[in-house]
């Protein structure tokens, strides 16, 4: 038994890898659900009276992905690491994010741009609100088939010449549970705006 009966991302696996076998595979999407989290496993063994004989639970940690293997969001019309606010289209500028690993429409996103605002407080626009991933996203990745963009009207209450960050948060677990904010799950998107 994978994960606790009946919640999100937990499954029986009846089947060994091969007849004989005592290796049991355990499908992406149930994987998936527990990136970063412990979750209790167990087995059962049926004797030749057709009894189940149930061992005790374990804790098993499921690693979170590797840093290096995921990507920062991009953000269309940079030159040299700046985004020059004159040149953006007046609906905003358009963020993509590549898919990640093991993505799958569990998975939720939030995606954030915080810049600097005339008062000099750290302002924040919600590029993607949390929801989940589609399933057109786990093919193409965010914002490849549907308009994602920062808001030209909020680059216009932010200071120029500052950085502008974008930040990517993911949820693994159907949005459950979320990283803090103040600590995003995927590399940051660092840039400058400029007039």
């Amino acid at each position: 038994q994978w994960g606790e009966p009946g919640t999100l991302g937990a499954t029986r696996v009846e089947q060994p890898v091969s007849s004989g076998s005592r290796r049991y595979q355990v499908d992406m999407p149930y994987l998936a659900a527990h990136i970063g989290r412990a979750l209790p496993v167990s087995y059962g063994v049926i004797d030749a009276r057709e009894q189940e004989h149930l061992s005790a639970i374990r804790q098993l940690q499921v690693q979170t992905l590797p840093s290096q293997r995921l990507e920062a969001v991009q953000c269309d019309g940079l030159s040299g690491g700046n985004l020059s606010y004159t040149s953006v289209a007046p609906e905003g500028a358009r963020l993509t994010l590549k898919k990640w690993p093991l993505i799958t429409t569990d998975h939720w996103v939030l995606i954030t741009m915080t810049g600097v605002s005339t008062t000099g407080q750290d302002s924040s626009f919600e590029a993607v609100r949390k929801r989940p991933v589609t399933t057109q996203e786990l093919v193409a990745g965010i914002g490849f088939s549907t308009d994602v963009r920062v808001s030209k009207v909020f680059l216009n209450t932010l200071q120029r010449n500052r950085p502008l960050t974008g930040k990517v948060y993911v949820s693994f677990d159907g949005g459950q549970t979320w990283p803090p904010l103040a600590a995003p799950n995927f590399p940051l998107l660092q840039l400058t705006l400029v007039g």
